[in-house]
């Protein structure tokens, strides 16, 4: 125990994992000195066994927990983001400002002209009338947060194949206060809340979360909204070097207040 302890080092850069590990070890170091003094040697055989079990139950939730934070570091990187928020930046403006985020709930609300939808997508059809589409998740996932000159743009970067969003149609709708949107070529469900005009936002509402963090419910004027956590720095190792910088432009723009 006193080797494991030892070999724990300051600056693990898994703070919180690190605080459960010296937890642990210093309990099983005072209940081992109790036993030491108090027990037969059968009874301390047994607590050794039960410990030891404890820690390769640890050790597989590490293992568990690992390969995520590899990921995390991989999608923490500027190049990957700007790609993948290019794909959606409107013809002669350019990317202001982009972080790595996380979305722990949100709801997209949005209304189309001559359309139907038909398996997964929404196909162009002139004789169709108004068509009502909620797009929502209750499950966290990670995304790329951007602004430009004039759009908000919120790009999932790790598609969770365990928690998928749910749909809702309909043909009769109130379309006050909604942006009808006619286009003329298919759009897959998943292309719906990707981008936004900034002059629709009507509500960007902030409070500090742990670590630095800073929790943002933006709410927009048609009823959608997301409810957004903004870390104060991207992963250890990650290549952002802009994080704060852009994260801080991005709440200024949005109208929110770190």
């Amino acid at each position: 125990v006193r080797c494991c302890l030892r070999a724990t080092p300051h600056n693990y850069v898994f703070g919180p994992l690190r605080q459960i590990f010296t937890l642990i070890f210093l309990q099983m170091h005072a209940i081992h000195q109790v036993l030491l003094y108090n027990c037969a040697s059968s009874v301390r055989r047994i607590f050794w066994q039960a410990a030891l079990a404890e820690l390769c139950g640890i050790a597989l939730d590490f293992g568990h927990i690992l390969p995520r934070l590899f990921l995390h570091n991989k999608l923490c990187n500027e190049v990957n983001m700007r790609q993948a928020l290019s794909k959606y930046i409107p013809n002669g403006e350019i990317l202001m400002a982009g972080i790595y985020a996380t979305v722990q709930e949100s709801k997209i609300n949005a209304v189309f002209k001559k359309y139907r939808c038909i398996e997964g997508k929404l196909i162009p059809d002139e004789n169709a009338g108004i068509l009502s589409l909620v797009k929502g998740k209750y499950a966290e996932y990670s995304v790329y947060l951007g602004i430009t000159q004039s759009d908000l743009l919120i790009v999932e970067c790790n598609k969770n194949k365990y928690y998928y969003y749910y749909y809702e149609y309909s043909n009769e709708t109130d379309i006050q206060n909604m942006d009808i949107q006619a286009l003329s070529t298919e759009l897959n469900w998943e292309d719906i809340g990707i981008r936004f005009s900034l002059e629709d936002v009507q509500s960007c509402d902030v409070k500090k979360g742990r670590m630095g963090s800073v929790l943002c419910t933006l709410t927009m004027k048609n009823g959608t909204y997301f409810k957004l956590s903004l870390p104060e720095s991207a992963a250890p190792n990650a290549d952002m070097p802009h994080h704060t910088e852009y994260r801080e432009a991005i709440l200024t723009r949005l109208g929110g207040d770190a």
